[in-house]
Order: C-alpha cells, then sequence, then structure tokens
C-alpha cells in the first residue's frame, strides 16, 4: 500500500494496453492512443504512392526507414524525381523536423511500421515495401579433387584446399606439447 501512496503524491503515467483500473491509484485523467499498422506493399510501389499521397492531402508526417544508405537515396530520390513527392534523405542528423504532407527517409532497422492517425504520424518500414529476402539454402560443397585419407599421402611441397582454412601449401606435421593437440 505504501508504494501506491507514493505513486499518488508523485505526477505518474501509465501505459497499458487494458483498461485494468487499480483501486489503490487515484486516476485524475485518461486517454487513449489509437495506432493501427502501416500497409504492406510487397514491392507493388502504385498503392505505395496512393497511400503517400494520401498522407500527403492528409498532412500526415511519414517517416520511411531503410536498412541501407543506397536503398533510402535511391527511394528519396525516386519519389522526389519520378512521383513529385515532397520526400528527403536523412543521414544521421539529430535534430529533424518533418513537415506535415513531408516524406523523411531515414537509415535504420524496424521490422514493421505503424501509424498515429490522431498525431498525423506514420512509419513505414523498408519490410512493408520490399519483400523480406528469402535465407539462401547453403549448397553442399562438391570436391572435385581427391580426398587425404591418410596424412602419409602428402609430401611437403604439396598444395592442399582445407574445408575451413582455404588454400595452402603442406609444410608438415608436428605434435605440440603445450596444448597437447596435433
Amino acid at each position: 500500500m505504501r508504494y501506491f501512496d507514493s505513486l499518488n503524491k508523485a505526477p505518474s503515467i501509465a501505459l497499458t494496453g487494458l483498461d485494468n483500473r487499480i483501486k489503490e491509484l487515484e486516476i485524475k485523467a485518461m486517454y487513449s492512443v489509437f495506432s493501427r499498422m502501416s500497409g504492406v506493399y510487397h514491392e507493388d510501389f502504385t498503392n505505395l504512392v496512393d497511400d503517400l499521397k494520401k498522407y500527403r492531402s492528409d498532412k500526415t508526417r511519414v517517416a520511411l526507414v531503410c536498412a541501407s544508405k543506397t536503398r533510402a537515396k535511391r527511394l528519396a530520390d525516386s519519389f522526389r524525381n519520378d512521383y513529385s513527392l515532397d520526400a528527403f534523405f536523412s543521414e544521421g542528423e539529430k535534430d529533424i523536423s518533418i513537415s506535415p504532407g513531408q516524406i523523411a527517409i531515414f537509415v535504420g532497422n524496424i521490422h514493421s511500421g505503424f501509424e498515429y492517425p490522431a498525431i498525423n504520424f506514420a512509419l513505414i518500414s523498408e519490410t512493408d515495401i520490399f519483400k523480406t529476402p528469402k535465407k539462401k539454402k547453403r549448397r553442399e560443397k562438391e570436391y572435385e579433387g581427391d580426398r587425404v585419407t591418410s596424412l602419409s599421402e602428402l609430401h611437403i611441397g604439396d598444395y592442399i584446399v582445407h574445408e575451413d582454412h582455404g588454400l595452402g601449401i603442406y609444410r608438415g606435421y608436428r605434435k605440440d606439447r603445450k596444448r597437447r593437440c596435433n
């Protein structure tokens, strides 16, 4: 109970996803913040540009986050030159002001985008725009040469290819007593 007494004396803000009223807390004001996921485009630039134009007409500030600087710059140029949208690339500036209807493009990583309609703000992630890349399957390595089955097959000066270390020249075999390994 003493914990709640100290909370009630100091200015406090509680953020919760549920309307869970704690009877020991004095609630002076309650606010609701509505958010939703941003659109998912999967390389459909027509829908993306339509949404960006709608954001412009609604005076929504848009932040777009790309994983690479090259892609971020390319998108900013494309939005400006090909679609006449007010977009700019921001490279690490600390205090950025996004004007209503403007698109700011940043380098960073975020899993998915979201919108806060009440404050006219939208964040779009690169994965919302482009399909997430499929992980490449590692191919089994195919060896054309003969595998060495015994060290007696090797002669000093032979060229060898090690699976982990690559190309080398066989210099012989020695036992390392300090590390107790061969």
